[in-house]
């Protein structure tokens, strides 16, 4: 690396997401890791970040893959500091044609430490867990081996699944539900029957930007998760929106996904009854007391008694 490379520290960061002709296949990909400039950079196809690639399957996946869009997510190297309402994916590819991308897993899953010094086959991205204000629901469908299988971004009622049957002796109906992932926030989804609503748990869910936020702050909603923000009092970082809001959870030893302050209140008895009403009491009887004897005393003085 030369003194004119520069690694992006930015915390906001693009994704690219190619996908096959076919509509089956997908691959993500991440900016260069060393840049010329301090904005991002990307090859002008993902193939040419693939090493000793055959001739024949060079020209093949350029004509076969296209770009369909750039997401933004927040960057892998902030991944050990977020951690409340963020999840850190992995999604490895293929490392021969047609170099698409195979599987996904989060990474705080894998019982082993994975280095952020190490360069790895794929692409690894924080996203965030829940819908927040600017982001798109980012659904991989995988199966029990953690490979993908398909994938949704649910931003535009253009984006719609089609997923071939897994089983061929569903009925009509079954069929008609089953064409796509129907718990999805699809216009097509909206008559549903719960009762044919089914959310296997073979799904990553992400929610991701569609664009770059514009927004230079951050703040925590009422989870204590950090979201940007354009109010110039909010913190100026992402970091110091995490380390001023995490301690800030209610009953940390139980994890349940939420700050837990209803729970909270519920679980903690009443404040002790001050005594200071009770004390004034005693004290205003106590003089009463004193005014009515000292009064009663002077009477028997002037009656000479």
């Amino acid at each position: 690396m030369t003194t004119s490379q520069f690694i992006n520290y930015g915390v906001y960061f693009p994704i690219q997401v190619w996908k096959n002709r076919d509509g089956k296949k997908y691959r993500f990909q991440q900016p260069k890791i060393f840049s010329t400039s301090t904005t991002y950079e990307f090859y002008d196809h993902f193939i040419d970040s693939e090493k000793d690639v055959p001739v024949d399957d060079y020209v093949k996946v350029k004509d076969e893959y296209f770009l369909d869009r750039v997401v933004w997510v927040i960057n892998p190297r902030y991944a050990q500091n977020v951690t409340r309402g963020f999840t850190w994916l992995y999604i490895f590819h293929e490392p021969k044609y047609p170099y698409n991308s195979v599987g996904i897993f989060s990474i705080l899953n894998v019982p082993f430490k994975i280095s952020l010094n190490t360069l790895y086959d794929g692409v690894s991205f924080v996203a965030y867990q829940y819908s927040i204000p600017g982001t798109s629901l980012m659904c991989f469908i995988r199966n029990r081996f953690r490979k993908i299988k398909n994938v949704a971004i649910v931003n535009t009622s253009q984006d719609i699944m089609h997923l071939e049957d897994e089983e061929s002796d569903l009925d009509e109906d079954d069929k008609k539900y089953k064409k796509y992932p129907n718990f999805l926030p699809f216009p097509q989804n909206r008559d549903v029957p719960f009762y044919k609503i089914k959310i296997p748990d073979r799904y990553v869910f992400a929610y991701v930007f569609n664009e770059k936020p514009q927004s230079i702050y951050w703040r925590a909603n009422s989870e204590n998760i950090c979201i940007p923000s354009n109010n110039p009092k909010d913190y100026y970082t992402l970091l110091d929106c995490v380390y001023n809001n995490v301690d800030k959870l209610a009953i940390r030893n139980v994890y349940t996904h939420t700050n837990n302050e209803p729970l909270q209140t519920l679980l903690q008895p009443p404040p002790p009854k001050s005594k200071a009403p009770f004390i004034f009491v005693i004290l205003l009887c106590s003089t009463l007391l004193c005014m009515i004897l000292i009064a009663v005393i002077a009477i028997y003085k002037k009656k000479g008694l």
